[in-house]
């Protein structure tokens, strides 16, 4: 999934101050560390997912450990949480710029496509290169604009609908923020998403087949805005200062191991429980995870805040969005592996790890080559023309 907000966005050095409580009194770009790693942890855990079940047949597993690796797609919700986390801050930071509405959508804008459309043309060359089909004009129109489509999942882009997710949201946010302009109003519209998104998949989608109904719901942007409204819901918490610099280490050890061990109650406990709209079990894993995010300000943890994860974080967008055609490639170096006499655990950590040993370098190449240079130009078309 993609970053909402660099470093450099989030932080321009120290003249800034961020009102969000403790998190003003850490220096620097410290005082967000948690943010990289938490994309990082979050782009980790997707692909962990994939690596199980984009094969046909999933890889086998031993039934916690396949509740585990199926529980990654909530690594989207994780994205989702923090991007309107930084949007919120970034918002609030740049209030007082000239033309902060047309800025902002040409941040956003320049940071999601470069690299969609450059993913988009690896796809044609590679459907022409293996298997020598060329796409009709028509089928790379629709990917073209298929981006701008909350949660279409039929683009030549695999795992794509969520940017389209993701660029809705960034259409609706600066309204939003708005009108949810304190942590009341933000909890009231946190509420009100929440019984939309009930009203929509009980009822407007009800007539559905009950499989199609059911794998259909989380790609809707109606299901997945109230994961952005409890990222705004945690920014106007921190603003309340609810947390202070006494007993800090101590208290954010606590409270990051207790969101960490209910989330893998959750997770690996009984997956349907969240997997059901009508339990509101994503909605527990997502306040989880704002629990998480919360010990993380108190104390980032080096359990999960650390130079991996963070390195993860910063090209997350890149694993997001290559690590689905790369899975598919590796199957057959997967079925071998799992072809020898070993434990599925260890066959899975094996698949694993030579996934990432490609896909990791792949990203660092992408995120340097093609995010980067988008996010620079984005920039100078602010500096020239705004």
């Amino acid at each position: 999934m993609v970053q909402s907000t660099s470093a450099t966005e989030t932080n321009n050095g120290p003249h800034l101050s961020v009102p969000i409580g403790f998190i003003t009194s850490q220096a620097g770009k410290e005082n967000l560390a948690f943010i990289d790693a938490l994309r990082g942890l979050a782009a980790l855990y997707v692909v962990i997912c994939h690596v199980g079940f984009i094969p046909t047949p999933p890889l086998t597993l031993p039934e916690l450990e396949k509740n585990f690796v199926y529980g990654g797609h909530t690594g989207v919700i994780l994205f989702f949480l923090v991007s309107s986390f930084t949007l919120s801050l970034s918002s609030e930071l740049r209030q007082h710029e000239n033309n902060h509405l047309v800025r902002f959508y040409i941040r956003r804008l320049f940071r999601i496509l470069p690299l969609f459309y450059a993913s988009l043309l690896l796809a044609c060359l590679r459907d022409y290169v293996l298997h020598g089909f060329i796409h009709e004009p028509s089928a790379i129109f629709s990917s073209l604009i298929g981006v701008f489509q909350p949660g279409k999942i039929d683009g030549m882009v695999w795992a794509s609908w969520t940017l389209g997710i993701e660029l809705t949201f960034y259409l609706v946010f600066p309204f939003v923020f708005t009108l949810a302009n304190n942590l009341k109003r933000a909890l009231i519209f946190l509420g009100a998403t929440i019984a939309i998104d009930f009203v929509f998949s009980k009822f407007i989608m009800a007539s559905l087949p009950a499989d199609i109904h059911n794998s259909s719901i989380r790609f809707t942007f109606f299901h997945n805005l109230p994961f952005f409204l409890f990222g705004i819901v945690f920014y106007f918490l921190c603003q309340k200062k609810i947390v202070s610099s006494r007993g800090g280490r101590p208290i954010g050890y606590l409270v990051t191991y207790i969101a960490l061990l209910l989330f893998a109650v959750l997770i690996v406990w009984k997956p349907e429980s969240y997997t059901a709209l009508a339990g509101g079990g994503h909605y527990l894993v997502t306040a989880t995870m704002v629990l998480l995010m919360l010990g993380l300000v108190y104390h980032p943890t080096s359990f999960v805040v650390n130079p991996a994860t963070r390195f993860l974080g910063k090209i997350s967008y890149s694993l997001y969005l290559i690590h689905p055609p790369l899975v598919f490639v590796l199957i057959p170096a997967f079925r071998t592996i799992y072809a020898r006499n070993m434990p599925s655990n260890l066959a899975f950590f094996l698949s694993l790890s030579l996934t990432l040993t490609v896909l990791v370098p792949i990203s660092m190449l992408s995120y340097s080559f093609i995010e980067v240079p988008g996010i620079k130009l984005g920039s100078r078309l602010i500096k020239r023309y705004l």
